[in-house]
């Protein structure tokens, strides 16, 4: 699962768009979003992301 997750526009190339976070072991996962509603869509997975890390953290607590 994915834990602090950001997203950013990559400085070298405008328009892509990086969603990246920590894995629990330690390692860096990305998605890379390129089209014309590359941004719009890094959000919502990120969101989405965000969301199964919070599911997962209380399914573990119960």
């Amino acid at each position: 699962m994915l834990d602090q997750i950001e997203v950013v526009e990559n400085p070298r190339t405008p328009g892509e768009w990086i969603v990246e976070g920590q894995t629990e072991d330690g390692g860096i996962r990305r998605a890379v979003f390129i089209d014309a509603d590359a941004k719009s869509r890094a959000e919502g997975y990120a969101d989405f992301m965000r969301f199964l890390h919070q599911q997962n953290r209380h399914m573990s607590a119960a």
